[in-house]
């Protein structure tokens, strides 16, 4: 009986003490060590995150490339080909060579890869109204247009005809950019060893004569006459093309064929 009362009063006095353990005292946890991991750097993300290719795989026709969005850049290639005008084997022929006086014949146009390795080809697109353009309101036989008749951005491959003088044969007035310029926008095509980009340009055996400067008439009447295309002289012509390639120089952008203008009354 006395033993069971002292344990009920040892019960009690457990409960009244705050913070007074009655069970057996346990052992200390050990502490957690804390450790801090260093932030990835830079350049350790740069190495991790895999590369980014550019541009699309393509061969043939241009025009094709022009409408995949995958080939389009909204800025220059970050991927710099050294020494591309080597590796690429540019030229232009007359299909046929041979055209009548006022008759047109077809300029091929061939960019081809000449190295064993896959080559990135920039090429410039020309927002409507960035670029020179010929005045042809000032030229007869035509609808009226307002500004640059360019419709939408494209790739833009201007042609001269030149005489055997390397003289152009053409006078029409021409017109200043009417747009500021736009921010860059490449078609990246990457064209495998051997593979060939073309394009197709029309060449028109005639030439237009300068206009007649405007005039105002007895009544104040501002006058501005007009122009006619006129047939070229039989003889031997260059025609001369400008391939938009970014990372050429404007002497190595250009590329000619020759043609040869024959007498209309020979066919």
């Amino acid at each position: 009986m006395l033993t069971s009362l002292r344990f009920i009063v040892g019960v009690a006095l457990c409960a009244l003490v705050v913070g007074a353990g009655c069970s057996k005292r346990s052992e200390p946890e050990p502490s957690a060590k804390i450790v801090t991991l260093p932030a990835p750097s830079a350049a350790d993300s740069a190495v991790e995150s895999p590369s980014v290719r550019e541009g699309c795989v393509r061969t043939g026709a241009l025009d094709l490339a022009e409408k995949d969005v995958t080939c389009i850049l909204s800025h220059p290639p970050s991927e710099i080909v050294h020494d591309l005008a080597r590796a690429l084997e540019i030229t232009l022929a007359a299909d046929p060579p041979e055209v009548p006086q006022g008759g047109t014949t077809l300029l091929r146009l061939a960019v081809a890869n000449g190295t064993r390795r896959e080559i990135l080809v920039p090429f410039e697109v020309a927002a409507p109204g960035s670029l020179a353009h010929p005045d042809w309101s000032r030229l007869a036989g035509g609808p009226e247009l307002r500004g640059d008749p360019t419709t939408g951005s494209r790739i833009v491959f201007p042609l001269v005809t030149l005489d055997t003088h390397e003289r152009s044969v053409d006078a029409l007035p021409m017109l200043a950019p009417s747009a500021l310029p736009s921010p860059a926008r490449i078609v990246a095509v990457r064209v495998p060893p051997g593979g060939k980009l073309t394009h197709v340009v029309s060449f028109w055996a005639m030439r237009i004569p300068a206009p007649a400067p405007a005039y105002r008439d007895s009544a104040d009447h501002l006058i501005v006459p007009k122009t006619f295309p006129v047939p070229l002289v039989p003889g031997e012509y260059i025609a001369r093309l400008e391939v938009p390639i970014v990372g050429l120089l404007p002497i190595e952008r250009q590329v000619s064929a020759n043609v040869r203008v024959i007498d209309a009354r020979d066919q």
